[in-house]
């Protein structure tokens, strides 16, 4: 069906000297597909999903940053941090970085997934309703980060072919027609 990516940044100015830049508080990658359907062997799944788990970790993985000069690292409100006074003092340490402050949230929906594996004479069809993954820093003192997913449902059904052995011995596997029967259901 479709894919979109977007993303969304919000920007304020409010409580930053003036001539200042302004300030990103929050940021939201937001990915959205369609119904997914596909037929694959299980080498090809295994592929599939190390490649998404390659893929993940690279998103998150802070260790690939780019990493600031150490000489000036300014503040929330745009200023030396070592020497801001703006500086709330019920917060102890130093003022803190935008970055750090920086509310980021990323959210997955697939409107649901029609999986088949094959193999040979037997096949597995996961079938799976509406999608939701979120991920978001919390700023909470007990929590850093987290993690919400919800799924409508899911059917798995397992199916094995049924061969025919009077048509069997005069046709190629290629050109015979399979009968599929299910073998179990969950």
């Amino acid at each position: 069906s479709g894919l979109q990516l977007r993303a969304h940044a919000m920007f304020s100015i409010e409580g930053l000297p003036p001539g200042s830049d302004s300030l990103e508080y929050a940021w939201l990658i937001d990915v959205q597909a369609g119904s997914l359907t596909s037929k694959v062997t299980v080498p090809q799944l295994v592929c599939l999903l190390e490649w998404g788990q390659t893929f993940v970790f690279h998103v998150v993985c802070h260790e690939f940053e780019l990493e600031r000069p150490r000489s000036l690292i300014k503040c929330q409100h745009g200023v030396d941090q070592r020497v801001c006074e703006l500086k709330l003092d019920c917060i102890p340490g130093s003022c803190l970085t935008s970055d750090t402050l920086k509310y980021t949230m990323t959210r997955l929906a697939v409107d649901g997934a029609n999986l088949f594996i094959v193999e040979h004479s037997c096949a597995a069809n996961i079938k799976i309703g509406a999608i939701r993954l979120a991920n978001c820093n919390l700023h909470n003192q007990a929590i850093g980060e987290g993690v919400s997913a919800v799924i409508q449902n899911i059917q798995i059904r397992q199916f094995i072919e049924q061969l025919d052995n009077c048509r069997v011995g005069g046709q190629p596997a290629v050109l015979r027609r399979s009968n599929w029967m299910e073998a179990g259901c969950v």
